[in-house]
């Protein structure tokens, strides 16, 4: 068990998204999410701007992670996706960054496009959870993992924050340059309502479950109605 966590969660040979790139982050190559072994951020603050049961009236913890593996046209973030930008901060640091958002009163801490830094962010939030820390976490993915990795993170993800945007290859290839992103999401978010079946809330705060999110894209009605259909199946 040990052994296949270690070769899923490996920036060795490079797995964490959906392209399963397997370069060798440790020996300085990068993958198409150019990101590196050291995770980056852009901003960690308070955000008022998540959903409503995530962001209540002191803000969801957001840790902005830089790199993405995808590559949207209608990317909001194309300065911090596009490239490894931003404070470099080690685990311990990340940890440190926990406290000051709990500090701040946020409800939760929520790690923004964190795919590719899945072995740094995991260890944070273990190390955390020995010392007692007990915000919830929250994965806000593009949807664009292997279903491999979240299961690496059972017991630590509270929420789950999952994007869906696309069910044909031929717009996912178009929008995203990743053909094979419909497959991807489906079974990632099969994964994380498998983890996380039921809302749990205190108050109008979310503290446990799954939230999907769908763009709907001009023309594209049909592949909206899909996706509901699809994770209303999950359940």
């Amino acid at each position: 068990m040990q052994m296949m966590m270690e070769e899923n969660l490996s920036y060795r040979s490079c797995k964490l998204c959906g392209r399963a790139c397997k370069v060798n982050r440790e020996e300085g190559q990068r993958g198409f999410c150019k990101a590196g072994t050291s995770m980056h951020i852009g901003r960690a603050a308070a955000h008022f701007w998540e959903e409503p049961c995530l962001s209540g009236t002191k803000g969801s913890g957001t840790i902005f992670f830089s790199s993405c593996g995808l590559s949207c046209v209608y990317c909001q973030n194309q300065r911090l996706s596009r490239k490894e930008s931003g404070q470099e901060v080690g685990v311990a640091e990340l940890v440190e960054l926990f406290y000051q958002l709990e500090a701040e009163g946020c409800h939760n801490i929520n790690f923004v496009t964190p795919e590719h830094y899945s072995p740094g962010v995991r260890e944070a939030m273990v190390l955390a959870r020995k010392e007692g820390f007990s915000l919830p976490f929250v994965w806000n993915s593009s949807g664009y993992q292997r279903a491999e990795i979240l299961k690496e993170l059972e017991g630590l993800i509270d929420i789950y924050l999952m994007d869906f945007k696309y069910w044909e290859e031929g717009i996912a290839e178009r929008y995203s340059k990743a053909k094979n992103y419909p497959q991807v999401a489906r079974e990632a978010l099969g994964e994380a309502v498998r983890q996380c079946p039921e809302l749990l809330f205190e108050g109008e705060i979310l503290k446990k479950g799954v939230i999907l999110r769908h763009l709907l894209l001009p023309g594209q009605v049909y592949q909206g109605k899909q996706i509901l259909k699809y994770s209303f199946s999950l359940y």
